[in-house]
């Protein structure tokens, strides 16, 4: 398999994550305001874990597409940055059994993070497919 191929690949695996995640993370949101139990903070490790898989692969994409579209490796090393970020942060609230923070966390800062690597997802897949 060579680069172009990987890319594509995981790219596609990063997008079709982040369209099943969108809508479970808009529900764990309602949730974990509402209620306060057992599920809820095995659902936010869940989304932790899939949050590290994202940044994994931002860190990939940032060496893969380096030469060939420079633009886009700075906006996955952003996204790694703010996924780090946003991680510490959960593991944080959940420390402090803060489900509130949580919450707000996964509303303000990690829904519009996976609107922003949705959109940018796309145009990597487009720019690759065209070139």
């Amino acid at each position: 398999m060579n680069d172009k191929e990987a890319v594509i690949l995981t790219t596609q695996e990063a997008e079709k994550y982040l369209e099943r995640a969108m809508p479970a993370l808009k529900e764990l949101i309602v949730s974990t305001r509402e209620f306060h139990n057992e599920d809820n903070i095995k659902d936010v490790g869940e989304a932790v874990e899939g949050l590290g898989w994202l940044s994994q692969y931002s860190h990939s994409m940032q060496h893969l597409v380096a030469s060939g579209y420079p633009e886009m490796a700075g906006h996955f090393a952003q996204f790694e940055k703010d996924i780090s970020f946003i991680i510490s942060q959960m593991v944080e609230g959940s420390r402090n059994q803060d489900q509130v923070l949580i919450a707000d966390i996964m509303e303000y800062e990690v829904m519009p993070l996976f609107e922003a690597m949705k959109e940018i997802i796309g145009q990597v897949l487009h720019k690759i497919r065209h070139h």
